[in-house]
């Protein structure tokens, strides 16, 4: 078990870009794969996706053994026990889904928190134990809060103010539904709540962050300012390429 790195998590607030890879499955060998492609963060999706909550310790392993790429994991919810567990489990930054006020923000900020900066988080010795580094835990993971619900942008800017907030991460399709649009081709009503929550990150000196599921989308949301950026989902890449591939064989026959 490598350890916790403190200097990506200066690196992704700087502003320079970071580009990810999200993880759907377990697979350890997409996730080394992945860290060794050059992505910048490789994300652990725990609520959507099929890994647990035993999984991301072997899928922080890989990462770090691919190479330099940061360990993200999305928790399935705003729940002390899980955040607190990924924290433990050494991963550089947490995304917690369905922000949807101010207190929901604090909420998550104080499960990453010792007592004595005012947070509830309890000292996990595991990890500490495993890499006999007993000042590991010391650092706090970023913390990047999602604004995917009506609620949460409408309190975009008490969220983004919250103390402890890294950054403010986009779901774009639950946000389409947030503002009575759909997923996929991206309306009027969804641009605009987008460009307000990279506006608000923006002034807050916040990390505007935002999933895409392929490149050229990822390119274009860099261009629109976001510096932290999903750029590739492994499900997605992988049955593009299997279909590309299967494609190009039989066009032989």
């Amino acid at each position: 078990m490598a350890h916790f790195r403190p200097s990506l998590l200066h690196a992704a607030r700087s502003g320079r870009p970071f580009y990810g890879m999200w993880m759907m499955t377990a697979s350890t060998e997409l996730a080394r794969m992945a860290s060794a492609a050059g992505y910048d963060y490789v994300g652990i999706d725990l609520q959507h996706g099929f890994a647990r909550i035993g999984d991301v310790v072997p899928l922080s392993d890989a990462i770090r053994s691919g190479g330099g790429a940061m360990v993200v994991a999305r928790v399935a919810e705003n729940d002390f026990t899980q955040i607190g567990a990924v924290a433990d489990s050494g991963v550089e930054a947490v995304i917690v889904p369905l922000v949807s006020s101010a207190a929901d923000a604090e909420r998550a900020v104080a499960s990453l928190r010792y007592p004595d900066v005012g947070g509830r988080r309890s000292w996990g010795a595991a990890n500490a134990l495993m890499t006999g580094d007993p000042t590991g835990g010391d650092t706090r993971p970023l913390l990047f809060a999602m604004i995917e619900t009506a609620e949460g942008l409408s309190a975009v800017d008490q969220i983004a103010a919250v103390d402890g907030v890294d950054g403010l991460y986009v779901g774009p399709s639950d946000l389409a539904f947030a503002v009575g649009s759909q997923p996929g081709p991206e309306g009027p009503r969804t641009t605009e709540a987008i460009a307000l929550v990279l506006d608000t990150a923006r002034r807050h000196r916040r990390i505007p962050a935002i999933h895409a599921g392929d490149g050229v989308t990822a390119r274009q949301r860099r261009d629109q300012g976001f510096t932290f950026v999903t750029a590739s989902l492994d499900v997605g890449a992988t049955r593009r390429a299997f279909v590309a591939d299967l494609a190009q064989g039989r066009s032989a026959e």
